[in-house]
């Protein structure tokens, strides 16, 4: 698998950004991206693109990257309400190293690997990143270089999930496992009903499973919930009860309690702090060229690279 391997001793540039919904029969226009890359994480519906020669077909929670000086035109019309985050950044002078993937060189000398398509395991981190880069870049307060930070940390995360979802593992098992437990989350689930499924002692499977990942099935049980409560957080305007129900939490008081010790945020901060207001990306024209010439944050951060 060819991956590209972006330097990240210094923070990308980020150009421009921006959250995007489909309306009924919308197919994406015919663009250059001149010398910006750009990142799309797709949340529903699907995304059918051309990038040059090679066509790419996005269903929900994956991640395509498209690179500079590439031309891009949708080859199909995608579901009216398809959305998706798009992010336009320069990679640092240092450059980029486009190679073929081998586990175990996951970084060298602080890069990081991104192929040209890949599937999220699970929301997690990248949809919080997402959400908090767009928040960050319509606050006219902070500097950009903020935004540039907070935009390599949210590449970092995606690399982070590639890395995870493609390493060689003897513990397939594991994932058998955990695939069980995202499939069967209530709020009663309990080890015992995981280790009966697979017919292991559940102290045993506690054992194992802890081993090969790190944490208690407990932890990643209540992580699956609070990802879910972030979602539902940041994409509904259900009140909190309710959302602490779909979440599977038995009780609505317990939740916010969890979530305060965790985020360090009551869900209604968390909430108002990355709010909808920067998802309206509609007058922006991706037919715009990007250029590092013409960026004067790039010029200026980079001059005395050059």
């Amino acid at each position: 698998m060819q991956v590209t391997y972006f330097d990240i001793s210094q923070p990308i540039v980020a150009v421009n950004q921006g959250f995007f919904t489909a309306d009924e029969n919308w197919q994406h226009k015919r663009i250059y991206q001149n010398e910006a890359w750009e990142i799309i994480i797709l949340v529903t519906g699907k995304l059918f693109l051309q990038v040059n020669q090679q066509r790419f077909t996005l269903d929900a929670n994956q991640v395509l990257l498209v690179p500079a000086h590439a031309v891009v035109v949708g080859f199909q019309k995608s579901p009216a309400l398809t959305q998706y985050y798009w992010f336009h950044f320069f990679p640092t002078p240092q450059g980029i190293e486009q190679t073929e993937y081998q586990e175990g060189q996951e970084t060298l000398g602080g890069q990081i690997p991104l192929p040209a398509q890949f599937s999220l395991p699970e929301i997690k981190k990248s949809f919080v990143l997402a959400n908090q880069v767009l928040d960050i870049a319509s606050n006219q307060h902070y500097p950009h270089i903020t935004v540039d930070y907070l935009l390599t940390s949210l590449l970092i995360e995606l690399a982070h999930e590639f890395i995870e979802s493609s390493q060689s593992r003897t513990g397939d098992q594991m994932e058998n496992i955990k695939g069980w437990i995202r499939s069967n989350l209530n709020s009663s689930l309990t080890v015992s009903q995981v280790a009966q499924h697979f017919e292991f002692n559940p102290n045993y499977l506690e054992r194992i499973f802890k081993a090969a990942t790190g944490q208690t099935i407990i932890q990643f049980i209540n992580q699956l919930k609070m990802a879910r409560a972030q979602e539902l957080l940041l994409k509904t305007n259900f009140p909190i009860k309710q959302i602490a129900s779909e979440a599977h939490f038995n009780d609505d008081k317990h939740f916010m309690k969890l979530f305060k010790k965790k985020f360090q945020l009551t869900p209604s901060e968390f909430r108002r702090s990355y709010s909808h207001k920067f998802q309206d990306s509609s007058s922006f024209d991706p037919q715009q060229l990007l250029s590092r010439d013409t960026d004067i944050n790039y010029l200026q951060r980079f001059k005395n690279d050059h």
